[in-house]
């Protein structure tokens, strides 16, 4: 390869196949871009307020989130990159159980991380006097500052990451580089905001977890409830997380950015390997976390687990007024786990309460 950093750079990342990206300095730089520090103080008060929830892990990381130099010593720039993953409209059905659509595809820390860390693998061998790390996801980073410093994307109302062709519908991934990158330019189409008095995200969410604009107590994000929290769930969310059983997509389909979002061209994101909308008869059968790994093996719906899939799903059952499934919710009320049992009973009173039409035996 000829050229200058950026141009060797530029041909690693188009043979990934990877259209949008940027560099930007590991240093916090003052002026247009999100200043460190006030992110730093902003990102203290948030954990320290338990808007994490459970995720003990983001207040672990809490060092690391905003100091690239404290994952890779002596770090003097950030590569950031952008990828897809929308695979189009469907025509939307009342959902029997939704799945999220970045989760429908192959797991993303393998298609995109693969891609990233072989640009680093091959960065190594360009520059073998320097270090460079890959992640997608998957360090302490607070990659979503990295990349509006870069001027890749910019945050919307719902704290989601939008960019102008893709909306919101892409994942973030990041090399962390020794070298010194000269930064990309900021591309000014990309340096937007949400239309003015815009709220329709707000608005949307079940759970009040966007609590107003730029501000997200995720520990009532339905995303949150049906991925990340273990065991049981408050009564009172629990009938606010409608059918969906993984993740929640509700404040992007209704984010205007999204409505002429880029669909992908990645195979793996754009050939799902589960549906949106999954069978809950099928899903409530599930007895063990081999059943659950046949349905979902190679998806980032592992990270669920069977528990609480299973537990999702009596949710979803009881929140879509589905009473000839109370059979299968009646047996699940005796199961062994106690998550389950309590979940499956939580559901046959709910179903009762709010007057559904139930099927007996």
């Amino acid at each position: 390869m000829n050229g200058d950093d950026l141009g060797i750079l530029a041909e690693l990342v188009e043979a990934e196949g990877i259209r949008y990206w940027a560099v930007t300095d590991a240093e916090s730089l003052p002026g247009e871009q999100p200043d460190a520090r006030k992110a730093r103080r902003e990102y203290a008060q948030w954990i320290a307020e338990k808007r994490h929830g459970s995720m003990d892990f983001l207040a672990r990381h809490e060092p690391m989130k905003y100091d690239p130099a404290g994952i890779l010593p002596e770090a003097k720039s950030v590569i950031v990159f952008a990828l897809s993953y929308f695979p189009g409209r469907q025509s939307r059905k009342a959902p029997s159980g939704g799945i999220s659509v970045y989760a429908r595809g192959r797991d993303y820390h393998r298609e995109f991380g693969r891609r990233i860390k072989r640009i680093a693998s091959e960065l190594t061998r360009c520059y073998p006097e320097d270090s460079f790390r890959g992640f997608t996801d998957t360090a302490p980073l607070q990659e979503r500052f990295y990349a509006e410093k870069a001027g890749l994307v910019f945050t919307g109302r719902n704290t989601l990451s939008l960019h102008r062709e893709l909306g919101s519908w892409f994942f973030l991934g990041e090399i962390i580089s020794t070298k010194h990158f000269h930064p990309t330019p900021v591309q000014s189409r990309n340096l937007s905001h949400c239309p003015g008095g815009c709220t329709r995200c707000i608005d949307v969410c079940p759970t009040a977890a966007l609590e107003g604009p730029f501000r997200i107590d995720a520990s009532k994000c339905i995303s949150y409830l049906t991925i990340e929290r273990d065991g049981l769930i408050e009564p009172e969310l629990m009938e606010r997380m409608g059918t969906w059983l993984f993740g929640c997509d509700l404040c992007q389909d209704v984010c205007p950015f999204n409505v002429r979002a880029e669909v992908t061209d990645v195979a793996a994101f754009a050939n799902p390997l589960v549906a949106g909308e999954q069978n809950l008869a099928d899903l409530l059968s599930m007895r063990n976390h081999e059943d659950f790994t046949r349905r979902f093996a190679g998806t980032p719906v592992m990270r669920a687990g069977w528990e609480s899939m299973l537990r999702n799903t009596i949710i979803a059952a009881a929140n879509g007024g589905h009473g000839q499934l109370i059979p299968a919710i009646k047996e699940l009320s005796q199961s062994e786990n106690p998550v389950i049992s309590a979940t499956a009973i939580w559901a046959l009173g709910h179903l009762h309460s709010t007057g559904d039409t139930i099927i007996f035996e």
